[in-house]
């Protein structure tokens, strides 16, 4: 199982998350950038990101049937 994280606060090269979901729940993490580099091109090719996966959860009075 993934862990579920909630942002609590974000940095220009971090974020501090809770751990809702997962082993280590209730532990605050911070999560750094990561650099990448392609060396697929003749050039040299780098991009920085948070190596996250963003959802979107819905509220439960949303997800109801209002008929």
């Amino acid at each position: 199982m993934e862990p579920r994280l909630q942002a609590k606060a974000m940095h220009k090269n971090v974020i501090e998350a809770l751990i809702i979901i997962g082993y280590a729940r209730g532990y605050i993490v911070i999560i750094p950038k990561i650099t990448l580099i392609q060396p697929d091109y003749p050039f040299e090719f780098k991009r920085t990101h948070f190596p996250l996966k963003v959802c979107f959860p819905m509220t439960i009075n949303k997800s109801k049937d209002n008929h």
